[in-house]
């Protein structure tokens, strides 16, 4: 048995797993290129959805965050069902929605939500049960000292960071990202923590903000997630925001850590 035929197995697999709808020769691209397209598209399945290094339910967290930023609601309209039958609850759905709004702006998280309610109607039998509970957390109320409480806690920053807007806005500025950013949305505990981290660098990768990416890379090793599950995130993502950013993104990860010899 060939690679390539072990690839088409195995994306024909992961395809028939999660678009059962779609099996047949895919829909929109012309004639003259329908076949091969279609069967490339399956390859690449096989090649990056098939590989066990992330789990399915993990492939279509990151995949929903990166089309809620690059805003392609179509597409966005095909995954919703995948990452419920992937074992994404609805809620985790929404939160991952509302999180990537935060970075990718909230119209496209205005929009992501429009699709959400309407593939959740349209499929009522995908309904797989939310996780369980985490224990609750007992944050403040006022969200600037809750994003101060959570920064504090989680990433061991205890002031504002240097430099991050004019001296005319910088105080302001510094309230609003960590009121918004870190009281409102990275303390929602129905979003495991790393699943926090994993949407924000899906869109930071994909919008290609590489200054953002290495900071939340470096936290993300901070919070534990592994150098390995970082790369193959990177590589997952290389099939929806192109293969330019990836490069990109791999490199900063190296420089990352290198950076950070004891984070494994």
């Amino acid at each position: 048995m060939t690679t390539e035929q072990t690839a088409r197995e195995r994306g024909m697999a992961v395809r028939d797993l999660m678009f059962p709808d779609r099996t047949g020769r895919p829909p929109g691209a012309p004639e003259e290129i329908r076949d091969d397209w279609g069967g490339l598209i399956v390859d690449l399945y096989g090649l990056v959805w098939a590989r066990p290094a992330l789990p399915l339910r993990t492939r279509s967290l990151i995949t929903v965050a990166a089309l809620v930023a690059l805003h392609l609601p179509d597409e966005l309209r095909i995954h919703v069902p995948a990452a419920l039958r992937n074992g994404l609850s609805r809620r985790e759905l929404c939160e991952v929605v509302m999180h990537a709004a935060g970075y990718a702006g909230f119209p496209k998280g205005v929009e992501g939500m429009r699709v959400l309610r309407e593939m959740f109607e349209q499929h009522p039998d995908l309904d797989p049960p939310p996780p369980e509970p985490r224990p609750a957390r007992s944050w403040p109320e006022d969200l600037f000292e809750r994003g101060v409480a959570f920064r504090r806690e989680h990433f061991g920053q205890t002031g504002r960071a240097a430099g991050i807007a004019p001296d005319e806005i910088v105080d302001d500025w510094w309230r609003f990202i960590t009121g918004t950013a870190f009281g409102a949305l990275w303390s929602r505990p129905a979003l495991a923590l790393h699943d926090h981290s994993r949407v924000t660098l899906a869109v930071l990768q994909v919008l290609h903000l590489p200054v953002e990416l290495r900071l939340h890379l470096d936290r993300a090793l901070g919070l534990g997630i592994s150098r390995s599950d970082l790369c193959e995130q990177i590589m997952h993502l290389a099939l929806y925001g192109g293969f330019p950013t990836a490069v990109e993104a791999m490199r900063i990860a190296r420089e990352v850590f290198e950076a950070r010899p004891e984070a494994r």
